[in-house]
């Protein structure tokens, strides 16, 4: 059997963290925008502000956390959003986007050089048959073919689902013939390339928003819709796609009327099965206890992803993966999950075509902003969707409840398959910390095994912010608090109290045998040190070969307490609500160097009073004196033994039966065994009562002891 370090070690091999990225400087806020990683920096191009698109490239350097206007030679593009941006051979290669004017996107090739660190606008006059206007498309750089894959995408007249290649060597255009099953036109839409399979994903086709994957084996130019396992993200669009190492990794997005996600949604291309996410939780042993327990015979269900879209009505959102340089990692934007919050769809619509949004206003030009003053009428419109989502949400939970069943004989889950982000019972990733809020039109650059998300929209905010997405943090060697042999002695100690197995003397106390480990008591204990240890002369005392000893004047069960504190390194006093001391839990370490340190024992011990008498009873006087007793008896012992531990303890228990009677009795007690402590607790007690207490003066100095015979102290 494993030990449970190394169970949950096999349990969770790679952790998946979100991190807030906090850079020195501020970078721009943009939506539609492209962010292309080169070297150590992420390249920044282009977007949409809400007042303009821009043309700007802006640098961000991962090392160093800090923005800057990036130094750019040459003429660059004219401002645009909607366009890709996609690194290959030292170059990126900016195709299309939305200008913000005329009725077609743009149709023009750009080059952004990257050599030697110094970044250079060219001219980049192609060849062959140019795909033309392209807006919300994406593009995908296949090395092995030495040509970016360009999938429309829209043209601002109509949705497209042709293919286009470029020749990176020669900027010759081509247009393939493709066979197999092709997606349904639409914009967008994302995309990652994983080995030479080219997978697009989601979308907008101008009727409702989309959430199918189509294959494109990039060797063999054939199409392909595989069946699709697990729960597929909810139909949207302008989300990221991206492939990180053997997973694809879906963030934000937009979708019915126009809300935002912020979920993370994880794809595996070897099963063609979307995984279960949890978020949230740290501890991924516990969640799996937790579940077993709860549903010891449920096995997880596999169901089948749509194929094609769940119909919904309203405006689309940008986010086709191509927003990004998505053959290097920045596919786009991206987004998936539950919690929504409504988009802004400035420049969300394909331009050019009228689309008739949910609440009913028509309305055509993508780079004008929508109008959704006044502000106060916006804002109770967000709220108005967020309930009803959230009643939704809750709806359906109940419906799953109500149709979930477990078969006996197969264990297999069966649920209603109406939200297909309902969680399940099993999750395949744990992913923990805060990760960004609700977005559209933003970007996920790839470095490393991190990924950036950078910007995007929300409403009429345009986001600056960035998180990072570690899928493979590097494990932390964790080192037990209480997991060396020292606690396994104090833990094992325990059982070998009063036990003949490894025993060498016995103590006979009040006729009755204690048997003991000289080592254990030399080791917990100076005084027993020095009665079995032999001197440095060679000499040592009697006790140290004797077998049995006698200890006199000492109660047996305040002797054995002690023995059992030495052996435990606590104090389980013999009442029936008295706590254990000695513990972590056992109140505040006293600072010896701190003169308040002594002075504070007795607040403390004031507070200490739940050991005076049990829940709900009233105080019995001649058994709270009993246990005072007792405990005086303890600090006797402890004194008479060097155990100044021990003592502390019984002092701070002794504080808190202090009263006009009990005073002067404890007071003695504090002098005879030296219980500093103890003794400034009375001293404090009796200044704060001192003008009702000078009858004590009366006493003297020469009066007898308050502690009669009776009390039968050592």
């Amino acid at each position: 059997m494993l030990p449970a370090s190394m169970a949950m070690q096999k349990r969770v091999e790679r952790r998946t963290v979100w991190r807030e990225v906090v850079s020195t400087t501020s970078g721009p806020s943009y939506k539609n925008h492209t962010a292309t990683l080169v070297g150590s920096k992420i390249l920044v191009f282009g977007g949409y502000d809400g007042r303009g698109n821009h043309n700007n490239v802006f640098e961000f350097d991962c090392l160093k956390r800090s923005w800057r206007r990036a130094d750019v030679v040459g003429e660059p593009p004219k401002g645009r959003n909607g366009h890709t941006a996609t690194f290959a051979e030292n170059k990126i290669f900016i195709v299309g986007g939305w200008l913000g004017s005329g009725p077609l996107a743009a149709s023009d090739l750009h080059i952004l050089e990257t050599f030697g660190g110094m970044l250079r606008w060219r001219e980049a006059p192609s060849r062959g048959k140019a795909p033309g206007p392209c807006n919300m498309h994406t593009t995908d750089y296949v090395a092995k073919k030495r040509s970016l894959f360009v999938f429309r995408g829209g043209d601002g007249k109509q949705y497209l689902n042709d293919l286009h290649l470029l020749n990176i060597d020669t900027l010759e255009w081509s247009k393939p013939d493709v066979t197999g099953q092709k997606p349904d036109a639409r914009a967008n839409h994302s995309s990652a390339l994983v080995g030479e399979k080219l997978y697009i994903f989601g979308g907008w086709d101008g009727r409702q928003r989309l959430n199918d994957i189509h294959i494109l084996d990039t060797e063999t130019l054939v199409w392909s819709s595989p069946k699709i396992h697990g729960h597929a993200p909810s139909p949207r669009a302008g989300m990221t796609f991206t492939c990180m190492r053997d997973k694809i990794y879906l963030f934000g997005g937009s979708g019915p009327q126009a809300l935002c996600y912020k979920d993370l949604q994880v794809f595996d291309p070897q099963t063609n099965t979307w995984l279960l996410v949890t978020e949230g939780r740290d501890d991924a042993k516990d969640m799996a206890v937790e579940i077993e327990k709860a549903y010891p015979n449920m096995h997880r269900s596999e169901q089948k992803g749509s194929s094609g879209a769940t119909a919904t009505s309203g405006a689309s959102g940008y986010g086709a993966s191509g927003y990004g340089a998505s053959g290097y990692g920045a596919s786009g934007y991206g987004a998936s999950l539950s919690n929504w919050a409504k988009h802004d769809d400035s420049n969300d619509s394909l331009p050019g075509l009228s689309v008739m949004a949910d609440d009913g206003e028509s309305y055509s030009d993508g780079s004008s902003s929508r109008d959704y003053s006044p502000a106060a009428q916006e804002r109770s419109h967000y709220r108005h969707h967020q309930q009803h989502y959230h009643q939704q949400q809750q709806h359906q939970q109940q419906q799953r409840e109500q149709h979930m069943s477990v078969s006996p004989s197969s264990c297999k889950m069966r649920q209603s398959s109406e939200n297909p982000n309902s969680v399940s019972l099993h999750a395949d990733m744990y992913v923990v910390g805060k990760g960004p809020s609700e977005r559209a039109g933003h970007t996920a650059t790839l470095v490393g095994n991190k990924l950036i998300i950078f910007g995007g929209s929300c409403v009429d905010e345009y986001l600056q912010d960035m998180a990072m997405l570690e899928v493979d943090e590097a494990p932390v060697v964790l080192v037990e608090k209480n997991g060396g042999p020292l606690n396994r002695l104090q833990n094992k100690l325990r059982s070998f109290l009063d036990s003949p197995l490894f025993s060498d003397v016995t103590f006979i106390v009040e006729g009755r045998k204690l048997r003991a480990s000289k080592l254990a008591l030399a080791l917990t204990s100076e005084r027993f040190e020095k009665m079995f240890c032999p001197r440095e002369d060679g000499t040592h005392f009697k006790e140290a070969e004797e077998r049995d000893i006698c200890i006199n004047d000492v109660p047996y069960d305040v002797f054995r307490l002690m023995i059992e504190y030495l052996y435990t390194g606590e104090l389980k006093l013999p009442f029936s609500n008295a706590q254990v001391l000695g513990t972590a839990q056992d109140g505040q370490l006293l600072d010896r160097s701190h003169p308040n340190g002594l002075a504070k024992m007795y607040v403390d011990g004031a507070m200490h009073s739940s050991i005076m008498t049990e829940a709900g009873e009233e105080p019995d006087v001649s058994r709270d004196l009993d246990k005072m007793r007792f405990l005086q008896n303890m600090l006797v012992c402890a004194d008479r033994f060097m155990l100044d531990h021990l003592k502390q303890l019984c002092e701070r228990e002794l504080a808190s039966f202090l009263s006009v009677s009990t005073v002067n009795e404890l007071e003695y007690t504090a002098l005879e065994t030296n219980a500093a402590q103890l003794h400034l607790v009375c001293k404090h007690f009796q200044r704060q009562i001192e003008p009702s207490f000078s009858w004590m003066a009366d006493l003297g100095e020469g009066c007898s002891s308050p502690l009669a015979p009776e009390t039968n102290l050592m």
